[in-house]
């Protein structure tokens, strides 16, 4: 295992681990504190930045704004994204 592969697990680790916080974080803010939500766009940009599969993941899991349309299909776009760009790493690039 490279060093660039090491990175960019514990990347991806951490990113995950505090897209799914604060995924949960904001279901119980949205029953027992609705003035300490997490912003939609601030759920989206960590999606963004790696966080995508955990969150759809946990989204689900949870039932957190599953009916909300946009971030389904932001955060499931965001998902098949970084998982092709992960195949695509480890087929082609390594």
């Amino acid at each position: 295992m490279t060093l660039l592969d090491r990175f960019i697990l514990i990347y991806i680790g951490i990113i995950s681990l505090i897209s799914m916080g604060i995924t949960v974080y904001d279901k119980i803010a949205a029953k027992i504190w609705p003035r300490h939500r997490i912003r939609e766009r601030t759920l989206l940009l960590f999606s963004a930045f790696g966080g995508a599969p955990v969150m759809l993941t946990v989204m689900a899991i949870i039932r957190h704004k599953t009916q909300h349309f946009g971030m389904i299909a932001f955060i499931s776009v965001f998902t098949l994204l970084w998982l092709t760009a992960a195949i695509a790493y480890l087929l082609f690039l390594r």
